[in-house]
């Protein structure tokens, strides 16, 4: 592949070289620039590419340090040449499209010639001061035998960095967006207007956006990477965070490049095809986002609400399921839509009241535009909002609801009966499982994290264990209870009195905390299992 690319820059830049300077048509000053930066790919191609190949490929440099040195500086001017030709370029192509008239007295063979000559000396004096001084470099460094590396200390690292890729950045979007700004469709009547944006808002504005693009692209690639090869990761809840990255990856990818440009410029320079294209994506893949968030906000209302059956309710194949689901009812939704032109039904005469050249837009008409609401923002935020605070009010329900049961059963004497009493003790488990137990273990679900350190973790994980078994034992009670009162109702108020109920719940809850403590704290429950299932992160 590389000897592939290093022999069709030779050959192509040759061709071009040759071409431009036998053919007396073409000696013209911007040919003259782009003859020049041609003879710098030529001799990037020669001279740089071969030592750089074999040094990518095998880690290694053969050659020595003089001919090391020789290599990066040759490498380091013949880039920065290359770069000053394109600004150079950029300046021939502002002025000629903006000053046609002007063109050829401003930018003639001279002009030409010396703006070759200011590229060359430019590159070279900035290289070769810079690698002769060593100013590069802080202190002395210790090479390893077939180390060739060019090192830039922090100051210099950023000049670099602002003088070969900012500036010319700056530089060429500037001239060249002034050309499009100026230019956009010159020989249609009917072209839409362009933003009416300054220059350097524009620039900042396509500076923020690429940022936040590319943050985009590599973050969801950094997700989608690490839950696809982490094994431990292959989680219910991971899978649809997966799969809800991928959504933002594409989006990033195939809409964000071409809205920014819409947004900035105002104009659509692609075919109309095009635009339906990157309209229905933009829809299918917006909606495919929210329908993952609703997936989500389910995911968690299971694992909050109802943890002992969450592992069999949300299991891998559901989420994949649940991912199929909101993949599947985003693009029928969105591509019915579109390709039916349901859409925009009853709007041709807006659309020709509003059509120009350049102009890209979905329109929807009343009846849809409301559905759109109702389908991408207002059921999501209801059923998301729902799920939250349905587990929200189960923790306030179970916390206030037995807690009025003990509060009503404790202050009214009438209620003081054995029944009475095992219920009165049963809600004091759930009131007590919904103050210690379901806060921290909301947050555990939601957040896939335990924040509380190891021995609050045991303390936690007993406590549950406590009360689970307490609850059980209770229901035990009140069966015990009912069946003494309908198979002996004569003797039962003989046989169940205050006093038998109060040791049974005080044997209850001594059992359940000495069981349920003994076996976490003792680890008997950890006993024989293998180590490495016991790893914890």
């Amino acid at each position: 592949i590389l000897v592939f690319a290093m022999t069709i820059a030779i050959l192509g830049n040759s061709v071009v070289i040759i071409s431009i300077a036998h053919f007396k048509q073409l000696y013209t000053p911007t040919n003259i620039l782009v003859m020049s930066l041609a003879l710098v790919d030529l001799l990037l191609g020669i001279t740089v590419m071969p030592f750089s190949m074999i040094r990518s490929v095998d880690g290694c440099w053969y050659y020595g340090e003089g001919l090391c040195f020789l290599h990066s500086s040759f490498d380091t001017c013949l880039s920065g040449a290359s770069i000053f030709h394109l600004i150079s370029i950029a300046i021939d192509r502002y002025q000629a499209v903006c000053y046609p008239l002007q063109y050829p007295t401003r930018v003639t063979k001279p002009v030409a010639w010396f703006m070759v000559a200011v590229s060359w000396t430019a590159a070279t004096v900035y290289s070769y001061s810079l690698l002769l001084t060593k100013a590069n470099i802080d202190s002395e460094l210790t090479n390893c035998l077939g180390s060739c590396n060019v090192v830039m200390n922090a100051l210099w690292a950023t000049l670099n960095i602002v003088i070969g890729f900012f500036l010319p950045c700056c530089v060429m979007v500037c001239l060249y967006e002034t050309y499009f700004e100026e230019y956009c469709f010159p020989d249609s009547n009917s072209s839409c207007s362009k933003a009416s944006y300054h220059v350097t808002i524009k620039t900042v504005l396509y500076f923020i956006l690429v940022f936040a693009m590319t943050i985009t692209i590599l973050g969801n690639s950094v997700v989608i990477i690490s839950i696809a090869h982490f094994k431990q990761l292959h989680t219910p809840t991971n899978i649809l965070v997966m799969s809800l990255a991928l959504v933002d990856l594409l989006l990033g990818i195939t809409v964000m490049p071409f809205s920014m440009i819409r947004s900035v410029d105002g104009c659509w320079y692609y075919s109309e095809e095009f635009c339906f294209l990157h309209s229905s994506f933009d829809m299918c893949l917006t909606g495919a986002s929210i329908f993952h968030l609703i997936s989500i906000a389910i995911d968690r209302y299971q694992a909050v609400c109802y943890p002992l059956q969450y592992p069999t309710r949300v299991t891998i194949p559901v989420a994949w399921f649940m991912v199929a689901v909101s993949w599947t009812a985003s693009v029928v939704y969105s591509y019915t839509l579109l390709y039916s032109k349901a859409n925009v039904e009853k709007l041709d005469d807006y659309i020709a009241s509003i059509s120009c050249l350049g102009y890209c837009g979905l329109l929807f008409n009343a009846l849809c535009a409301a559905l759109d609401a109702c389908i991408c923002f207002f059921l999501p935020c209801f059923v998301i909002s729902a799920m939250y605070f349905l587990t929200v009010t189960a923790i306030l329900m179970t916390v206030f609801g037995n807690l009025l049961v003990i509060i009503t059963i404790s202050h009214f004497k009438q209620l003081h009966s054995p029944t009475n009493f095992i219920i009165l003790s049963l809600a004091f488990v759930d009131f007590m499982l919904g103050s210690l137990i379901m806060p921290f273990s909301m947050v555990r679900w939601v957040d896939g994290c335990w924040f509380m350190g190891d021995l609050f973790c045991q303390i936690h994980s007993s406590l549950d264990m406590t009360l689970s078994v307490a609850s059980i034992l209770h229901l035990c009670l009140v069966s015990i209870d009912r069946y003494m009162a309908i198979t002996d109702p004569l003797a039962y108020r003989m046989k169940v009195t205050n006093g038998n109920a109060a040791v049974c719940i005080a044997a209850v809850w001594i059992f359940s905390c000495t069981f349920s403590f003994g076996t976490v704290f003792s680890k008997i429950n950890t006993a024989g299992l293998d180590e490495q299932m016991l790893k914890t992160c």
